[in-house]
């Protein structure tokens, strides 16, 4: 009933409504990455926010130089996950308090950084993101915007429900209910934060976009 009626929105809601329910959906994208690395592998993180601006700028700076969109959507997403695999094998021997620092800290520098380095990201005052266009077609109309959030929340909770099917996804739940029954099962935790790290900012680097 719930995705009929999302599927139905554009229908009956007038375009105000249309553009809250779509941040929303973003926000769902940006949910379920963090769910992914506090809720399923028990990795304190109060920086991921970062990565919703990894992506958001990523993606428009590509797209200002021409990059397709969807070509964009793919590279934003690895490079968000490329970092947050960084970030992982920095803090994957931390734990609690240390790790919530450690995230902030990230946070703080990520957005320092893109306030700071003008050239590129326009600074504090932003830059204009070009207009959306996916395989050439513009997408000017509130509902088009909105169907392509609704798409990408689609992809990311099959993508998530599948991923805790497999051993990796599995590994993640082992390691968040005790890293000392993962280890002595054979499981490598350092390796699994920093995948737990990088599946999760990929998917909030993707609610930037």
């Amino acid at each position: 009933l719930v995705v009929l009626l999302l599927i139905a929105a554009p229908l009956f809601l007038q375009n105000y409504y249309l553009a809250e329910l779509g941040l929303m959906l973003v926000y769902a994208i940006a949910g379920i990455g963090l769910m992914i690395l506090t809720g399923h592998t028990g990795q304190v993180s109060f920086g991921h926010a970062a990565f919703l601006g990894i992506g958001a700028y990523c993606h428009s700076i590509l797209l200002s130089h021409g990059v397709p969109f969807s070509v964009s959507v793919v590279l934003t997403v690895t490079l968000s996950g490329v970092i947050g695999m960084l970030l992982g094998r920095s803090a994957s021997k931390m734990h609690g308090f240390y790790l919530a620092i450690a995230t902030l800290a990230f946070l703080i520098l990520v957005e320092t950084f893109l306030g700071e380095w003008e050239a590129v990201t326009g600074g504090h005052t932003g830059f204009k993101v070009p207009a959306l266009k996916l395989f050439g077609m513009p997408l000017k109309a509130m509902w088009q915007q909105y169907y392509l959030d609704l798409f990408f929340v689609f992809v990311v909770v099959l993508g998530a429900a599948n991923l805790f099917r497999t051993p990796t996804g599995r590994s993640f739940l082992a390691v968040r209910d005790s890293e000392l029954s993962a280890r002595s099962l054979g499981v490598s935790v350092e390796w699994v934060k920093i995948q737990s790290f990088g599946v999760s900012a990929a998917i909030t680097g993707l609610a930037g976009v």
